[in-house]
C-alpha cells in the first residue's frame, strides 16, 4: 500500500475483516496473493457483530462457520482411524 493507505497496514490485525474498495489483486509469480490500493478513504473495518451485516461478510462468516465444523469432524475421524486406515469406531 502506498500514500495514506500505507498507514492502514500498520493498524490491521489478523482475524479482522476489512472492506477494501477498488483494490487490485493478483497472484505473484511465486504464488502469493498481492494487491494494490492507494486511497485509504475507500477502506473500512467491518464489524462481524453488527446486526446489519454486509451481505458478503455474512456469507464469508457462514462459510467459515461450516468450514470449522467440517475441519473438526475430520479431526475427530482421524482420532478414530488406526494406522492401516480402517476405522475403529
Amino acid at each position: 500500500m502506498w500514500d495514506t493507505a500505507s498507514q492502514l497496514a500498520q493498524i490491521m490485525e489478523p482475524g479482522e475483516y476489512w472492506f477494501l474498495r477498488n483494490a487490485r489483486m493478483k497472484v505473484s509469480d511465486s504464488g502469493y496473493v498481492e494487491g494494490t490500493m492507494q486511497l485509504a478513504e475507500k477502506v473500512r473495518k467491518l464489524d462481524e457483530n453488527d446486526p446489519v451485516l454486509d451481505p458478503y461478510l455474512a456469507a464469508l462468516l457462514e462459510f467459515v462457520f461450516h468450514f470449522e465444523i467440517l475441519r473438526d469432524c475430520r479431526d475427530i475421524d482421524q482420532l478414530y482411524t488406526d494406522e492401516s486406515g480402517s476405522g475403529r469406531r
